[in-house]
């Protein structure tokens, strides 16, 4: 053995005159020949064959030294073995061909070789699997086009019921899908839909054939048909498949684009097993959470809702190129946009957003908005992309929950920073009477009950039984932390000055200047920022917040030009409050007038010792 496969063939001669039995076997059953064959040894196959190697003898799978060398693409051993009297249409023991392996290899000059023997076209192996559908699952377009012109039967099924087109599918290769559909394959073929070539490229994860082979079994059957019924069908069938050539022919056929399905419907349940679990003991006081109406169904979808749901971006740009009604709602009153964020098709979300979907429209039966849905759900990106929008934020379900509850109570720190920090409301309270404070206190989240105190959500405010979010934790083992959170809170409330509220007599002078923004960061400071054509300005403070959250107003002394007025002297320099609850309002931001006087941008303040360095660029 180690002579043959060393490729010593005059030490093979010596070893076989001296005894040596040519027809032993090694520890997996090969002989002498079958390894050469598979290795390609010719000269010492020759030898072996001359000095009478049985040329049929199998190794422990069954497969003959032709076998090996059909497997191989070894032409030279395959014609040798074969003038040795092989047999050519020997099976190993899973029934397998050399005809069979060497299509499966692609091995495509060795299938010529043994077909032109007289090896046969069709037969099958234990599987049910001929030569072309393993040619087929291999890609191997050449050897398909050969063996389907000799004549092979390219829509038997194998015993799984699957044809060769399915196997090419299955294995994601569109060559050889065309090959085969050039050849004749049945587009449907297959023993049932699961089995169908689409079918098996989509449960496999081959996207764009599924969609290819889906698109070509419906322009068939565009072609065929003659009834409005008929296309209006279709259409969906390929709007829910992402058949992108068939529905812009239906498009062109002057298919409705906006017609809706009243045939087709989905479940709809606004609370899943995991909201429930986050609302815990508190899920059957909102009511109707075990409601036996609950899940119902959900149709009247146009086509842009069905891509929505789908997932399929390119059907909704087309759809939406064509006219298609950005806010058609369903049964539910689901909008495209609702139903896209539900899935988390960010993607789809922010093509109908640019469209001018609604991005505040409350489905019938929940009345919650996209916003909702999305924090509910916990998809952070999509939730920023809606919020992006800058309103919403107040919205409501049937349970009072606004985004920012749902987001606290399924504790996304991402989805509530980004609500408070455009400047959604910590006092909005659900049909409970709780706020997101409440929510916080309850799932014992530390970070999240100090994200909303820095947004001055209201230690003290009540639910509807008169309970303060410290009082529905006061008592809690393994709550401590918390509930000191809230108590310190509460007592820094009671410390904290009253901030100023800008009169309309201080407001009015401001629009005379340009704009100063205020921006407000998180620890100790507000800052004021130079923009264009604004000069020199004296002070700003920052007072602090529960001793140490940061401004919850600022002092801004501005040196601005004179006044022309009667009351220049009064009002220069300027000062104005500002307060945080004003940062939206633009008669509230402060504003310096300028003079001749080189600009002199402030320093920025610096950081106190424990505390981190403030956020640059956001309110």
């Amino acid at each position: 053995m180690s002579a043959v496969e060393g490729g010593h063939p005059e030490v093979v001669k010596i070893l076989v005159f001296a005894g040596a039995d040519i027809n032993a076997v090694n520890a997996i059953g090969q002989t002498a020949l079958s390894i050469s064959s598979d290795m390609g040894k010719l000269i010492i196959t020759k030898i072996l064959i001359r000095l009478g190697a049985k040329v049929e003898k199998p190794d422990s799978l069954g497969r003959t030294p032709l076998m090996m060398a059909s497997m191989n693409g070894r032409d030279d051993e395959v014609k040798r073995l074969l003038r040795a009297g092989a047999d050519i249409n020997g099976k190993d023991h899973l029934e397998k061909t050399s005809l069979i392996m060497a299509a499966e290899k692609g091995n495509e000059s060795t299938v010529k070789i043994l077909r032109k023997a007289g090896a046969l076209l069709n037969v099958a192996d234990y599987y049910g699997m001929t030569a072309l559908a393993y040619a087929a699952r291999g890609g191997h377009i050449k050897t398909i086009r050969f063996l389907a012109a000799e004549g092979a039967k390219v829509n038997v099924t194998d015993r799984n019921g699957v044809t060769a087109l399915g196997h090419a599918a299955s294995s994601g290769y569109i060559g050889a899908i065309n090959a085969l559909l050039r050849a004749g394959a049945d587009i449907t073929g297959g023993k049932n839909e699961d089995k169908q070539a689409w079918s098996l490229a989509r449960s496999e994860g081959y996207v764009k054939t599924y969609r290819m082979l889906k698109d070509i079994e419906l322009l068939s059957k565009v072609r065929k048909a003659t009834t409005l019924k008929e296309m209006r069908q279709i259409f969906l069938n390929a709007v829910k498949h992402g058949a992108v050539k068939s529905i812009s022919v239906l498009i062109k056929k002057r298919v409705d684009i906006n017609f809706r399905d009243n045939v087709s419907a989905r479940d709809y349940s606004y609370l899943s097993g995991n909201d429930i679990k986050a609302l815990g003991e508190l899920a059957e006081k909102y009511g109707e959470v075990s409601d036996k109406k609950e899940p119902v169904q959900c149709s009247g979808s146009t086509a842009l809702g069905l891509a929505a749901y789908s997932g399929i971006d390119s059907v909704v740009a087309l759809l939406v190129k064509n006219g298609a009604e950005i806010d058609a709602e369903d049964s539910c009153g689901q909008t495209p946009l609702a139903i896209a964020v539900t899935g988390n098709h960010l993607n789809i979300a922010l093509l109908l957003l640019t469209h001018g979907a609604d991005v505040d429209a409350a489905r019938r039966l929940s009345g919650a908005s996209p916003l909702i849905m999305a924090a509910k759900a916990v998809f952070p990106k999509v939730a920023k992309a809606l919020m992006a929008m800058g309103r919403g934020y107040e919205i409501k379900d049937k349970f009072g929950f606004t985004a920012l509850h749902w987001a606290v109570i399924k504790k996304s720190a991402e989805i509530t920073g980004g609500l408070l920090q455009h400047g959604a409301k910590t006092g909005a309270k659900d049909n409970l009477g709780f706020t997101a404070l409440h929510w916080a206190a309850m799932n014992n989240d530390q970070s999240l009950v100090s994200a909303l105190l820095l947004s001055h959500a209201d230690p003290d405010i009540q639910s509807a039984e008169g309970r303060t979010p410290y009082e529905l934790i006061a008592d809690k083992e393994g709550f401590e932390k918390t509930a000191s959170l809230l108590e310190k809170a509460k007592k820094s409330k009671k410390q904290e000055p009253l901030a100023k509220e800008l009169s309309d007599e201080e407001i009015d002078p401001l629009k005379y200047f340009s704009r100063l923004k205020i921006l407000y960061y998180h620890k100790w400071m507000a800052e004021l920022f130079k923009e264009e054509g604004f000069c020199s300005y004296k002070t700003i403070k920052g007072p602090r917040y529960n001793g140490k959250s940061g401004a919850a107003s600022a002092s801004v002394e501005c040196i601005s030009k004179k006044y022309t007025g009667p009351e220049a002297e009064k009002k220069n320099p300027i000062k104005i409050l500002v307060t945080r609850e004003d940062k939206y309002n633009e008669k509230a931001l402060a504003a310096c007038g300028c003079d001749d006087t080189p600009p002199t941008p402030l320093a920025p303040s610096k950081q106190r010792p424990g505390e981190p360095a403030p956020v640059p660029g956001a309110l």
